[in-house]
């Protein structure tokens, strides 16, 4: 029996702190966001959310909720809000990791 290879998955991610990531939102909505809340995120925490465009991302439902954000209403989950900013080319596509510390 051989030694145990651990298999492990190589790729470009993004690191972002969640008060960075609030401080953008707000810059591009208008209105402030507490990804940390809206992730349910415990103190020192990660939370991975993969940003692609396709044709079910975002949706109209996401892209709807997106609009009453910017204008004060209702605000989405943190996922719609980044595949909205990436389809406004806000953010490019691929792997986010969210660092939630206080």
């Amino acid at each position: 029996m051989g030694r145990p290879v651990l298999r492990v998955e190589e790729r470009t991610v993004r690191v972002v702190d969640h008060q960075d990531m609030d401080k953008f939102i707000q810059e591009v909505s208008g209105y402030s966001f507490e990804s940390a809340a809206d992730l349910e995120a415990r103190n020192d925490s990660s939370h991975e959310i993969h940003v692609r465009l396709n044709e079910y991302n975002p949706s109209n439902y996401d892209r709807e909720v997106w609009a009453n954000q910017k204008s004060g209403k209702n605000p989405p989950g943190l996922r719609s809000i980044l595949a909205c900013m990436c389809e406004e080319g806000f953010i490019p596509e691929g792997f986010y990791l969210i660092r939630v510390s206080w």
